[in-house]
Parts: structure tokens; C-alpha cells; sequence
């Protein structure tokens, strides 16, 4: 039977009300037709964290507090030490057996956040994964993009933009940009996990980040780990920082505006954590001083869709074309 996606598992977890006691990982395992994880740490049964286990890493969250919608949970830890398995429901809660309305009421199947269930189980919360049981989970297509034209507009705008690609990302250009208080221009890559890092290029090899042992990285920024990453550095001493750090310090710098450019397609789930961080930083005004933007030979649709998704102002750069005819979440454009 095929795996079911992350809108059918959530679904079938919002009809069931009740559940045999202590059998989480079984309950949300059958919402995605999933197969046993398997005796993982080989103590006897196949508990969740051994679903946990079964997870590859590329897959793995840890420590993500705010899982997207229909995606499996999981924490270590309980009274017999067999941790707990649950599904996402996106808006900050979590849909589990044994919990009723964030008490633990064994049983029953209900809503409660993460930290209830840490608190009423005695567990300590471990990720989310984009697998079940190392199982890929289907995600559904997006619609097509909205149609609606003729609302982007010219951009002219003083911006600081440094050649030195890694000195123009760190706290010398926000430096340079908060005395001349113009707009920084700051680039986005990804870590393996899939946070926002404030560096250029794919690749550390290009602009020469190295590790504390004088080696440079040979694999791309997406599959190295954010914990090395923020490691590396050039010869001159630059380092690179994530998006949320870079938000901060724009911030304590005093500058304008950010902004903050795509050099791939990010999920909605972290252009959405992206979102929520500009907004602790910057408060209720942040769309006004944070925005994105993306070249228009990348795949700029739905990325710039997804941004709007989020929040944001977007800006596309590097356009020829009929401005008349770019869609409504394209709100400026440069040629």
C-alpha cells in the first residue's frame, strides 16, 4: 500500500478519537500505511524511538520546534523509556494518542503541544522527519500559481552590495550599510538540515572557507550540517552567519532594510520560520524592512509564491520581460 501524504495521515489522525494505551508508534505509523520501523536499538520491541531511529538522517529535524502540518513527531524518554510518536497538525499542536486537550488520558486520541506532552509524559521532544519509519512521505503538488498581473512595480532603491561576496555577508557590510543607512543585500543558502545561512555561493571551496584544521570543504553548503558550518572560516576571518543571527545584527546595527536573496527553492516550512523570525526581531512592522528576492533565471515562481505564503514583500531582480504580466506575488521587480 503507498504511503499515504502528509494532508491523508493528518486527516485520518483527526477521525480517530481513541487508542489502545502505549501504542503511539503502531497509531501513527498506520495513519501513513507505513511498515514497522523494526527493533532498532535491538531491546525487544519496536517502540518509537526506534521509528525515530529509522529515520535517515538527511530526513531528521532535531530539536525543530515548529514542524510543519502532517508530519510525524517524536521524543526519547518516559517511564519505561519507549518515548512517544505523534503527527503534526501545523499550527503549533500536536494530534496524539493518550493526550486530551494537553492532559495525558490514556486512550484517548487529541490535541496538545509539544511541551504538554513533554510534561504530562515525562519525555523530552527529539524532531520531526520527512520520513515515516524511513519511509518517504508524499508531499502534495501546490496549486498553480495565482494569475492575477500588472501589480510589481520598478524598484529603485540605494542598497549596499560589497564584491567581496563573504565580507559583504558579515558584520563588516552590516557595518558599512548601517553608516551610509541604505538597504543591505544578504544571501541566503541552506545548511543539510535546511536553515537559512547568510552566505553566496553554494559551495565553501569557492570563497575559501575552511575548517578549524585549515581543510576545505568538499561537498555543497545543503549537505553539511549547521553545527560545522558555523565552524568554517576565511583566511581574513570571515565566518558565515545563519539568517536568523544576520536578522539580529542588522537590527543592533541600526540598519534599514534587508534584503534577503533566494539562491534556491526553500520549503514553505522555513520561508515560515524564516517569517516568524523577522518578526521577533524587527516586531509587527518586520514585512516593512525585511524582503525577499530571487534572480529570474532561478525557479522564482514558486519561491516568490511561497515567500508571499509567509509574509513577505518580494522583489524580482534580473527582469526583462512585460512587467504587465508577472503574477501578484511579485511585488517589485528590477531589470
Amino acid at each position: 500500500m503507498a504511503i499515504a501524504t502528509r494532508s491523508q495521515a493528518l486527516k485520518r489522525a483527526e477521525a480517530d478519537t481513541s487508542a489502545r494505551p502505549g501504542t503511539c508508534q503502531v497509531w501513527t505509523r498506520t495513519q501513513f500505511n507505513a511498515p514497522s520501523a523494526g527493533d532498532q536499538d535491538r531491546d525487544g520491541d519496536a517502540d518509537a524511538v526506534d521509528g525515530w531511529r529509522s529515520e535517515p538522517e538527511w530526513a531528521r529535524h532535531p530539536g525543530d520546534r515548529t514542524p510543519p502540518r502532517g508530519v510525524p513527531v517524536a521524543f526519547k524518554g518516559g517511564s519505561k523509556g519507549f518515548g512517544h510518536r505523534a503527527i503534526s497538525r501545523g499550527d503549533g499542536s500536536i494530534r496524539s494518542t493518550d493526550m486530551s486537550n494537553g492532559r495525558y488520558q490514556a486512550g484517548t486520541v487529541g490535541n496538545a503541544t509539544i511541551a504538554e506532552i513533554e510534561r504530562s509524559m515525562g519525555v523530552q521532544y527529539l524532531g520531526w522527519s520527512e520520513t515515516i519509519d524511513g519511509q518517504k512521505i508524499p508531499v502534495e503538488p501546490e496549486p498553480s500559481p495565482r494569475v492575477t498581473t500588472g501589480h510589481a512595480d520598478l524598484l529603485r532603491r540605494r542598497i549596499q552590495h560589497d564584491a567581496n561576496y563573504a565580507r559583504g555577508n558579515s558584520p563588516h557590510g552590516d557595518r558599512v550599510a548601517a553608516t551610509k543607512q541604505v538597504w543591505a543585500d544578504r544571501d541566503l543558502q541552506r545548511s543539510r538540515e535546511g536553515y537559512f545561512i547568510n552566505t553566496h555561493w553554494g559551495s565553501p571551496r569557492t570563497e575559501g572557507f575552511r575548517t578549524p584544521s585549515g581543510q576545505v570543504p568538499r561537498r555543497p553548503f545543503r549537505l553539511i550540517r549547521l553545527a560545522t558550518i558555523k565552524t568554517l572560516s576565511t583566511t581574513d576571518g570571515y565566518r558565515i552567519r545563519t539568517a536568523a543571527q544576520a536578522l539580529r545584527d542588522a537590527k543592533a546595527e541600526g540598519i534599514p532594510g534587508l534584503e534577503l536573496e533566494l539562491k534556491f527553492l526553500p520549503s514553505q516550512h522555513a520561508l515560515d520560520r524564516l517569517a516568524h523570525a523577522a518578526r521577533e526581531t524587527f516586531g509587527e512592522d518586520w514585512a516593512t524592512c525585511v524582503e525577499i528576492k530571487m534572480l529570474a533565471r532561478f525557479a522564482w515562481r514558486r519561491a516568490l509564491k511561497r515567500a508571499t505564503a509567509a509574509g513577505f514583500t518580494t522583489t524580482l531582480i534580473g527582469f526583462g520581460g512585460d512587467a504587465t504580466a508577472l503574477p501578484a506575488y511579485v511585488d517589485h521587480y528590477r531589470r
